[in-house]
């Protein structure tokens, strides 16, 4: 690949810095967080698949078994497999900040989870390693790096949906 006449080879947008000052040992330290987008979730569902229903009892419909998708266990593993992905998605969009967590492991999908509770000070004054503001303009960070942009989000989406009128009116003239 060529950008103004220079060869890359592995491109990746990354935004930032945010700068975060701490007094560290009696002195000022000010240090950025960096975050890039999250290309791919293949290594995640490689890691940690998808939770499926239990199958059991006979579906007059399809004429075979159904799936029990509102199965107690199968809701809180769901539960369990969103957290584990919103924890994997920031833990790999903050990659180039270096972030460091001791109960955190990015193989160990059991330890995902925790990685907003371990970034966040809650607004109840729990303890994090981020205040509540400087975590949400972390997220937005990371939004920036992924290019979400509410404004373009809602062009494309009237632009989506007027195709869409557009399409439904020309198949329905006669």
């Amino acid at each position: 690949m060529k950008i103004n006449g220079k060869t890359f080879s592995n491109v990746r947008a990354i935004a930032g810095p945010y700068p975060i000052e701490r007094i560290i040992d009696g002195k000022k330290t000010v240090f950025g967080i960096y975050a890039q987008p999250v290309w791919s979730y293949d290594e995640f569902n490689r890691l940690y698949p998808r939770p499926q229903p239990p199958v059991g009892g006979w579906s007059p419909s399809s004429g075979g078994k159904k799936s029990d998708e509102k199965n107690p266990q199968y809701l809180q593993d769901l539960d369990n497999w969103t957290l584990a992905r919103e924890g994997w998605s920031i833990m790999k969009s903050l990659e180039p900040s270096n972030i460091e967590l001791d109960d955190v492991d990015m193989k160990d999908p059991r330890t995902w989870h925790l990685i907003v509770d371990r970034l966040q000070g809650g607004e109840d004054g729990s303890t994090g390693m981020f205040s509540y503001f400087e975590y949400n303009a972390i997220i937005g960070l990371m939004d920036e790096a992924c290019g979400i942009d509410k404004e373009k989000v809602a062009v494309n989406r009237e632009s989506f949906l007027s195709e869409q009128q557009a399409q439904n009116t020309a198949t329905t003239k006669v």
